[in-house]
């Protein structure tokens, strides 16, 4: 049985799973309070680009923030483009990765409907057009590939991954207004009501996680050992218990013949 299927056999008895799920709820609140409350302290005489580069601060820090708390209890996903490709990819079991991503999406829209009740509503995606679709694509892809990177358990200790992974989203979300998060999209869309062209902020950056995470997975992590090595050292490993096993039956032949010629 895969570790995966172990996992969903036993995990709903742990603490552990559950205050895993916890954090992603309370991480995801935080998150999307923090990019929801860089929107409404702007005004209007705030530029577009100025509103842009605030959103893209205030998405990597709060990022760097969160991860580094809620990390070594969740994996600091909060996003469910980031856990369902770690699921595909075989990293989580397919339970956690349901439960993780309605705790996200949970946390985004109590999150979404603190500041909204307390600033008022605003859409934060105006003119959303289908062309949106391809920079949620491009740009999860690369927040997803750079997240497989920076937590690949081969990487030897250098800067913090939460360095990493928030600066990813800094950099992505300061040449593009967007979410590259379903979970941050949904919590302002259902506080507002406003779902014109919402699956683009699902599809786009679910699709985009999925092959940023196989891009990584198969061809760029350095980390992985070639299955060809694997099968050899298997076939060592087993060729040295055949080896031993035949000197024993050796062994045991040899002093059975010693005794039946003494006696």
């Amino acid at each position: 049985m895969s570790l995966p299927c172990i996992e969903e056999a036993f995990c709903c008895r742990t603490l552990e799973f559950w205050r895993a799920i916890i954090a992603e709820c309370i991480a995801t609140f935080f998150y999307v309070a923090m990019i929801c409350s860089v929107h409404s302290a702007t005004t209007d005489s705030d530029t577009v680009a100025a509103v842009q580069v605030y959103t893209a601060l205030g998405t990597g820090l709060a990022m760097i923030t969160l991860y580094h708390a809620f990390s070594p209890v969740s994996g600091g996903h909060f996003n469910p483009a980031i856990t369902i490709a770690m699921m595909i990819t075989k990293r989580i079991s397919m339970l956690r990765a349901a439960l993780y991503v309605c705790a996200q999406c949970g946390g985004a829209i109590a999150g979404a409907a603190l500041v909204y009740g307390i600033y008022g509503a605003r859409d934060q995606f105006q003119n959303v057009a289908v062309s949106n679709f391809g920079l949620e694509f491009i740009l999860t892809f690369i927040v997803v590939f750079v997240f497989f990177s920076a937590t690949s358990p081969g990487r030897g200790p250098g800067i913090d991954p939460a360095v990493t992974i928030g600066l990813s989203y800094m950099a992505a979300l300061t040449c593009y207004k967007g979410a590259l998060n379903p979970a941050r999209a949904l919590g302002p869309a259902f506080v507002a009501n406003k779902f014109e062209l919402h699956w683009v902020f699902w599809v786009g950056p679910i699709l985009g996680g999925i092959c940023g995470a196989f891009c990584f997975q198969f061809i760029f992590n350095v980390h992985k050992q070639p299955r060809a090595i694997k099968d050899i050292e298997n076939v060592s490993v087993r060729s040295e218990d055949d080896m031993i096993d035949d000197m024993e039956r050796a062994k045991q032949y040899r002093s059975s013949m010693i005794q039946q010629n003494y006696n």
